[in-house]
């Protein structure tokens, strides 16, 4: 390893040399201290807006919980490790293997089985996926209502059927309202005033529980309307079931936004609802002094619950889950817009010391699953340097900000590597490193490298405005790192927006360059033509286009690359984070900075972890391998092991060369071997818990497979030749 390859390795920019047939895998077990205690979910990625369900995710007969994030469309898994009145949820990546979903998304049982079923948003209102894990022997999901569908004139001339109106923006509320077994619908009409009542008749009509067979029976469920954090009881007209309809598929952008959770809050056997909404940061109770057939709403308030009243900015949601296994349910609060809403204490729990017919309402905490894993608020912009010179990488995280309404408090965090070579673990110093604080830069994104030959790591500090802040370290080397400022607008370079910097020596000169990721997807190179102690870059960059990278999404002006350069086997590779979630990995970057890199995957190892993610490699455990650290959207980390095995499915490089395309797929995935020879090859499409959803055996050289039956999510293509050669790649089923 030459000497300038070593130096970049000693401050951890990413340009360390590692073994060409590396992978990486998922591994939560480096400890993570804060405070006087041990993270039990370090790693699990954090928490911003997130909505809250329960299912049994490993079959065991006990209900977990699974989160929704708004702002990063991720689902994640929390295995129930506790006990009756005893609460502890450990994070269980291995089953977050779910159908594509946007916007929203609630799990409950609507046939009766025992399992919960997937409800989302799609175009137009609502889309349901069957748990079939019963038959399928693991967590399973099968597309059962592409659309839901209601008659909206049940009593008049009709029927009329459309589509059954949900906004993303708010929440439906899903319960069986009418006491019958069968689940119905409660959602905020086109208009987004007035709740409609969507009655599941599929008992009524002896249908298989199965079926979902909605009727608009009420457009003014509970005869109120609600409006900007206010509401009017006793508005609806005498003859409201009666009134013209609109059609929802026409009016679907004039609802700004309400979420509904029902529950019998009195024990009189009707529901009532908590409705919170877009542009307030309190929710409202509204009492069902009516009865199950004709709701009416006696009375209402904005102190709820009693206890301790929500105040939340904003756009607080409520959510009924039993948290504690005392088999009772539980209330959970946490904001359902992004950004713009509380992002590092955003999820309330109340527990219930009543029953879930008559609820009392405790408040205990305002961090629940927040206070188990490392959370920076808005985003998290990893970068590994060794910080205090004692040979081991640490960590500084950088975030947009947390949330101090109006503002973003952007700020720089410190997990110190306090473990050995071996045996890695942090420890959170502080929330505001080197109380860089007090610059008020917006959307801190650290890098760090030797920018002037003293033989410590300077650090730059990439902002929203796509400027460069500059501190000098002038501690030197071997000794803990001492940042003074320098400049404010480095070098005037201006990247745009949202500056992704990355201090590595580009053309391997021996000069520290600048990488730059940027808002618009694109990566930037800024080429150090100065010395190794006299760095001068000029503010126009030598490549604004660097390697024909552009990961924003076909069709969008925007993208949030981040870029990490690592020197693998002594070639670099390319990867860049994105903000749909995807790693981007290229090739054919050395000697080639002028023309296009190749793109070998777009789901680099399979890896899709929320939005915005922005990755960081080095040699965190002195394994020979990289290690890479994730930081994505909501204010979290993933750690990833370098290995040469992933989900328990073994890896083999240059066996035989594959392509497939294209890749996310929907319909249909097309497979082109390399190798034109091999007379017979089997095929298996695998899912993350191992379990062969499909194989088919060929002795065609090119393969087209439907994916008309396969569910949304991350797959393997495993396939074995007659002559024994074998391989896998990892590609997306988008649905």
């Amino acid at each position: 390893m030459s000497r300038p390859v070593v130096f970049l390795c000693f401050f951890a920019v990413f340009c360390c040399k590692f073994y060409s047939q590396h992978t990486f895998v998922r591994n939560d077990s480096i400890k993570v201290f804060s405070g006087a205690g041990t993270l039990l979910n370090p790693w699990a990625g954090g928490i911003n807006s997130t909505q809250f369900s329960s299912l049994d995710v490993d079959l065991d007969g006990i209900k977990d919980i699974v989160t929704f994030d708004k702002g990063s469309f991720k689902i994640r898994c929390f295995k129930n490790t506790g006990s009756a009145n005893f609460t502890r949820y450990k994070h269980a990546p291995q089953f977050e293997n779910f159908p594509e979903v946007t916007d929203w998304v609630l799990f409950k049982d609507y046939n009766n089985d025992g399992y919960e079923d997937l409800f989302t948003y799609t175009t137009g209102g609502v889309r349901v996926y069957k748990n079939t894990s019963a038959t399928a022997g693991s967590l399973h999901f099968t597309l059962a209502y592409n659309l839901l569908y209601s008659d909206y004139q049940p009593a008049g001339p009709g029927p009329y059927i459309l589509n059954l109106y949900v906004s993303p923006v708010g929440l439906p509320g899903l319960v069986d309202m009418d006491n019958d077994g069968d689940l119905d619908i409660l959602t905020f009409s086109v208009f987004g005033t007035q709740i409609e009542y969507h009655e599941n008749r599929a008992i009524e009509l002896g249908l298989p529980l199965d079926s979902l067979k909605f009727f608009m029976v009420d457009n003014c469920w509970g005869d109120f309307s609600e409006n900007t954090c206010s509401s009017n009881l006793n508005i609806c007209p005498l003859f409201k079931k009666w009134q013209n309809v609109q059609n929802p598929a026409m009016k679907s952008n004039l609802h700004a936004g309400s979420c509904l959770m029902c529950l019998d809050n009195d024990g009189d056997g009707d529901q009532d609802v908590i409705l919170g909404d877009i542009s307030c940061d309190s929710v409202e109770f509204f009492r069902n002094g009516g009865s199950i057939a004709n709701a009416h709403a006696d009375t209402t308030s904005k102190s709820y619950p009693i206890a301790k009243p929500v105040k939340m900015p904003y756009f607080p949601c409520t959510y009924y889950v039993d948290t504690d296994n005392d088999g009772v349910r539980d209330l959970l609060v946490s904001p359902n817009i992004t950004p713009a809403s509380e992002n590092f204490q955003s999820v309330w729990r109340f527990k219930n010391s009543g029953t879930d017919s008559n609820p009392l309402f405790t408040f205990l905490e305002n961090n629940f699953l927040q206070d188990s894993m490392i959370d920076v608020g808005e985003g998290a912009y990893p970068a590994m340097v060794d910080e205090n010179g004692d040979g081991l990488l640490d960590l500084v995280v950088g975030n947009y900000g947390y949330f101090n309404n109006p503002n973003y408090n952007s700020r720089l965090a410190l997990l110190r590597n306090t473990g050995t070579a071996a045996l890695p673990q942090f420890s959170l110093i502080t929330r505001n490193y080197s109380s860089l604080g007090s610059f008020n830069i917006q959307n801190m994104a650290p890098a760090f490298g030797d920018l002037d030959g003293d033989g410590d790591a300077d650090m730059l500090i990439g902002d929203y405005g796509g400027q460069l802040t500059y501190f000098e370290n002038v501690a030197g080397m071997g000794n803990t790192a001492n940042y003074v400022f320098s400049s404010s607008f480095y070098k005037s370079i201006d990247a745009g927006n949202n500056a992704m910097p990355q201090i590595v020596d580009v053309d391997r000169d021996g000069k520290n360059d600048i990488l730059i990721g940027g808002r618009d997807g694109k990566v930037r190179y800024y080429k150090n033509t100065g010395t190794s102690t006299v760095p001068n870059f000029s503010s126009t960059a030598t490549s604004a286009f660097l390697g024909g990278v552009n990961v924003s999404r076909p069709g969008y002006i925007t993208g949030f690359a981040a870029p990490c350069l690592m020197d693998v086997n002594g070639s670099y590779e390319l990867l860049v984070g994105c903000e749909r979630g995807y790693l981007y990995r290229f090739t054919n970057v050395d000697l080639n900075l002028t023309g296009n890199f190749t793109l070998v995957d777009s789901i680099g190892w399979g890896i899709s972890d929320g939005s915005k993610i922005a990755p960081a490699v080095g040699n965190i455990n002195n394994d020979g391998m990289p290690d890479m650290i994730l930081g994505n959207f909501c204010g979290g980390l993933s750690y990833y092991a370098g290995d040469s095995l992933l989900s328990g499915i073994q890896i083999h490089f240059n066996e035989e060369e594959i392509s497939l395309y294209p890749n996310p797929a929907f319909s249909e995935l097309t497979l082109s071997f390399e190798n034109k020879t091999y007379s017979q090859r089997q095929i298996n499409i695998i899912d993350l818990s191992g379990r062969i959803v499909k194989t088919l055996r060929t002795n065609l050289p090119v393969v087209k497979i439907d994916l008309g039956d396969v569910s949304g999510g991350m797959y393997f293509i495993q396939y074995k030749t007659n002559s024994g050669i074998e391989g896998s790649k990892r590609f997306i089923v988008s649905k």
